[in-house]
């Protein structure tokens, strides 16, 4: 009996997993211009989520949250599509970004503070960025946009990227 209750939770367990991923696919294709050709991943292609989730592991085992998981693959992709830039093009893209980020932060922070999480996001992008060159430098595709499913303590994936 115990045997079929396991194997019975495993199907859940897929049939949640596949509803979160169907779910994440179908979020992204609304958020899609018309005029972009979606394509669900297809058997022998790369799933950049997968990809996503390997090359963020280390900055998402420090993450508390949910939220704070989302933050960081936010981030995380950022860099990614930095990283496929010219070096040159590299900063200087690198530094709006920054610009925009501490932005947002005025009248939240102090100058002081502002300038402290300027130097730690130039830190965490930088290192991203040689994450990717290092160990993903044969993967060029642009990541377009993502969504993140959490559900009873499941956190789905769904990513969007040129082919």
């Amino acid at each position: 009996m115990a045997r079929k209750s396991k194997e019975f939770s495993k199907l859940l367990n897929q049939k949640h997993h596949d509803d979160l991923q169907q779910k994440g696919l179908e979020t992204l294709s609304n958020r899609a211009d018309n005029d972009i050709d979606i394509r669900v991943h297809a058997e022998g292609e790369l799933k950049m989520s997968e990809v996503i989730e390997e090359f963020m592991a280390p900055y998402l085992k420090q993450s508390e949250s949910p939220e704070d998981q989302k933050s960081m693959i936010g981030m995380g992709i950022i860099a990614w599509n930095l990283a496929l830039l010219p070096a040159k093009k590299r900063r200087k893209e690198r530094n709006i970004i920054l610009n925009a980020l501490c932005d947002n932060q005025k009248g939240v922070l102090s100058d002081a503070d502002i300038a402290e999480f300027r130097a730690d996001m130039v830190h965490l992008i930088e290192s991203l960025i040689e994450r990717k060159l290092s160990l993903f430098k044969n993967i060029e595709r642009r990541i377009v946009d993502f969504e993140m499913q959490d559900s009873r303590g499941n956190v789905h994936l769904s990513v969007m990227s040129t082919i």
